[in-house]
């Protein structure tokens, strides 16, 4: 289990008398776990929580990961939680965050990259994943190589906590050298378990946080009195305990698979027939016939899951037969169910 650092993430260091209530007072983040005496996988007190800062709607505007630990201490006193995001997103998020902190006795202020960087440690099977291997390669695997002293600063990351440990550590401390984690990489990896990541695939205010499964992410606490959560979950419990659409892993295919680009939609095809049918979502992200989309459960998984059952199809041709579209633009689209998918959400959705 080899540390890497991961790219395009920024900290942002909230600092102050009131820097932990103000955490848990905009962020969907389970505090309980940032206030815990020890997190799962860490040996020396550091903690990470996964959740997003939402609209009153309960829409993502920026997805977070919140560390406590020895490096916010020392970047921003006691009780300092320093807040992960990509760096796409991080001047967008310092202004949210003063916007809406009021009069909370804080600072929030941009973390230096030469000081701290975001690091994760990944088993030997989940990059093994990440190239295209089988899921079940890397579920429950612990074989890797030692971390020394950076173990101190990890534990297990709230999404993935099977097969990836992460955490803040001083950017000394990370090895750029034979590190699958470049860009491409990590978007293949995250592809593959299907974890979108704002803004490039959560576009803010766009997506829900159900839609964005941070329910099963670990991400969304309901309870509390935070608005978008208690608003997920009453709306969860009217739609009968599941939602409608949900983000899914996707592998494509087809000649037009190289072409094909966020927000391109996704639609049904009738058994036989090859002509098109109804809408049932529409791409968030793809890159070398992987991807992830925002899918309508029901028809998706019989997608998936089903034997003989027909993948999906590209909007391309929408008017005319699928055996008509040019094969140059037309792509097939094969949805995936992460393993870490709840089993009532398949139980309810079949």
């Amino acid at each position: 289990m080899a540390l890497r650092r991961l790219p395009g993430r920024a900290l942002l260091a909230v600092g102050g008398k009131d820097a932990q209530a103000l955490v848990k007072g905009l962020l969907s983040c389970d505090a309980d776990v940032l206030h815990a005496p020890h997190a799962a996988g860490s040996v020396a007190g550091a903690r990470c929580s996964y959740g997003a800062l939402l609209t009153s709607g309960g829409r993502v505007l920026f997805d977070v990961f919140a560390h406590k630990g020895p490096q916010a201490v020392d970047e921003a006193g006691e009780g300092a939680v320093l807040v992960e995001c990509s760096s796409d997103a991080a001047e967008s998020l310092a202004v949210a965050l003063e916007r809406r902190k009021g009069a909370a006795d804080c600072v929030i202020k941009r973390v230096p990259p030469r000081r701290l960087a975001v690091a994760a440690a990944f088993t030997a099977d989940a990059l093994e994943y990440s190239r295209g291997g089988e899921q079940e390669q890397w579920e429950g695997s612990s074989e890797g190589e030692e971390l020394g002293g950076a173990a101190a600063f990890l534990c297990a990351d709230p999404r993935a906590p099977l097969v990836a440990r992460r955490g803040v550590v001083p950017t000394s401390a990370v090895s750029w050298a034979e590190s699958f984690l470049d860009a491409e990489g990590y978007r293949a990896w995250r592809y593959a378990l299907g974890l979108p990541c704002g803004p490039q695939e959560l576009t803010p205010g766009t997506l829900s946080a159900l839609e964005a499964n941070l329910d099963a992410l670990h991400g969304l606490r309901p309870g509390g009195g935070f608005v978008g959560a208690d608003y997920l979950a009453l709306r969860k419990r009217l739609r009968g305990g599941r939602e409608v659409r949900r983000v899914m892993p996707v592998t494509l295919g087809g000649e037009g698979a190289a072409k094909a680009q966020a927000g391109d939609e996704i639609v049904l095809a009738r058994t036989g027939s090859g002509s098109l049918k109804d809408g049932v979502g529409r791409l968030l992200a793809a890159e070398e016939g992987r991807g992830l989309a925002l899918l309508r459960v029901e028809p998706s998984l019989a997608a998936a899951v089903e034997p003989n059952a027909p993948p999906l199809l590209s909007a391309i041709g929408r008017e005319e037969r699928w055996a008509k579209a040019d094969p140059a633009h037309a792509f097939t689209v094969k949805p995936h169910v992460p393993s870490w998918w709840p089993r009532d959400w398949l139980a309810a959705a079949v």
